[in-house]
């Protein structure tokens, strides 16, 4: 069951139905849409809420090369949204089964 709160937290910052709307983002930036050389970027926490996914989520699909930073700060990093909707519909790892020998 997801979290009650999620949702008024997406709300609050307008990203509805997975990040169509990522035009508000937080501190001097809210309410400014974010571009970098044309791209719409979004910090590590929106990114969650625009994709549907928890935080961790995105920290793991960046640990398994699916998207990379395109700027922020190394503890802030910024991700385009296209990335972001690339590695939601990638296919996700399977385990490969071990055979006894």
């Amino acid at each position: 069951m997801q979290d009650p709160r999620r949702g008024r937290r997406a709300r609050a910052h307008g990203l509805e139905a997975l990040g169509h709307h990522p035009e508000l983002t937080r501190g001097t930036n809210r309410g400014k849409l974010i571009t970098m050389d044309g791209m719409r970027v979004l910090p590590a926490d929106l990114a969650a809420l625009a994709t549907g996914v928890q935080p961790a989520t995105i920290r793991d699909w960046r640990r398994r090369g699916l998207i990379k930073p395109v700027g922020g700060t190394p503890r802030r990093p910024l991700y385009a949204l296209a990335d972001l909707h690339a590695a939601k519909q990638a296919p996700k790892p399977r385990r490969q089964l071990q055979t006894a020998a």
